[in-house]
């Protein structure tokens, strides 16, 4: 049962860390690019996506979807950015609480 289970783990040998060996294994398996020499850096914010397609085809689609997304949202805002602005300037609320500014935000206001 449980006591011959512990009694295993507390016989066995474990390996110590080793840090190049780890090191290594990171190298192996982290999406970095390579610079230099063997130097591996992470990849800039500013990097074409077609170069994500080595890692997959699912990596590179989701980066663009990403990509996409941020760009329709900062859209988006611009656009509702100016009727946050005409709602702000209104003064239907000024009576009830000036300090509310969720009030002063809203589209009765």
């Amino acid at each position: 049962g449980l006591k011959s289970e512990l009694e295993d783990i507390e016989r066995t040998d474990f390996e110590m860390a080793n840090k190049e060996r780890a090191e290594r294994h990171r190298d192996i398996l982290a999406f970095r690019k390579k610079k230099g020499g063997d130097k591996l850096l992470p990849y800039p914010m500013c990097s074409d996506l077609s170069e994500f397609g080595k890692y997959g085809v699912g990596i590179e689609l989701y980066f663009r979807f990403l990509k996409g997304g941020v760009q329709i949202f900062l859209l988006l805002a611009i656009i509702g950015s100016f009727s946050l602005r005409s709602n702000f300037e209104g003064s239907g609320f000024s009576t009830v609480n000036e300090n509310s500014i969720f009030a002063r935000l809203s589209a009765g206001n």
